[in-house]
């Protein structure tokens, strides 16, 4: 159970990388190299401006602020509100409404809290909890510090493909003024907000429940599709 816990918050802090080798090929005819998109060109004045909105919307220092707060104080807090659930809880949302699979599903549930739990296994459990997102909120706003000015650039470019110098000139003069500073100094880490974040995790009950529909219509419209070829199986080494 508590390495359940522990999962899913490095399951939220970073996805992990996979690797895949493939057997060598005979070598084939020549294959003309794929064609790479060009690096779009930006009006000037455009950018220039976007880059002032930028600056509102992501000041220096905020990008590492934003990603210490959410890997560090708001998974704190959200893990706390998980671990006052019980498994029985967490079951009800994804278990039949009707039906003989419901008893199945709910079998052997405990109506214990997480928490209650997992204190049975590890007394020190919240105070290691507490002390890992302490230590990840800072690492990340380390790595944030570092990822920052690419992550404005990329802002400056989006924004600037999105609206006209004109219509990014109205952006400025609101973020100019008192609210629109106020207010562009919070926009990104609205989103990242305890309260958004709770609201997130409770809508994937719904999420879960639509998913077999959504994966039906997915093999639906693909039907008319060949099969993907099965992997060969790897042979045995003759040492093994």
């Amino acid at each position: 159970m508590r390495s359940m816990i522990f999962g899913v918050s490095l399951l939220v802090c970073a996805a992990s990388a996979t690797a895949q080798t493939s057997a060598t090929k005979p070598a084939g005819p020549a294959v003309a190299p794929p064609v790479v998109a060009a690096e779009p060109v930006f009006d000037p004045a455009r950018l220039a401006a976007a880059r002032t909105a930028v600056d509102s919307i992501l000041p220096k220092g905020a990008y590492g602020k934003m990603m210490q707060d959410m890997m560090g104080s708001t998974m704190d807090q959200m893990m706390g509100s998980m671990l006052d659930m019980s498994t029985a809880d967490l079951a009800k949302s994804f278990c039949p409404e009707t039906g003989p699979k419901k008893k199945g599903c709910e079998k052997g549930l405990s109506t214990e809290s997480m928490r209650e739990q997992i204190k049975k296994e590890d007394p020190y459990f919240e105070e290691r909890m507490h002390i890992t997102a302490k230590v990840m909120g800072e690492e990340f706003g380390r790595i944030g510090a570092i990822l920052e000015p690419g992550m404005r650039e990329g802002l400056s470019k989006s924004l600037a493909k999105r609206f006209t110098v004109e219509q990014l000139a109205d952006v400025n003069r609101f973020f100019g003024t008192s609210s629109g500073h106020a207010f562009a100094a919070q926009m990104l880490s609205m989103w990242i907000d305890p309260e958004v974040m709770k609201s997130v995790m409770g809508s994937m009950p719904e999420l879960m429940k639509a998913m077999p529909d959504m994966m039906k219509k997915v093999e639906a419209a693909t039907a008319h599709l060949p099969k993907p070829k099965a992997k060969a199986k790897a042979k045995p080494s003759p040492t093994s």
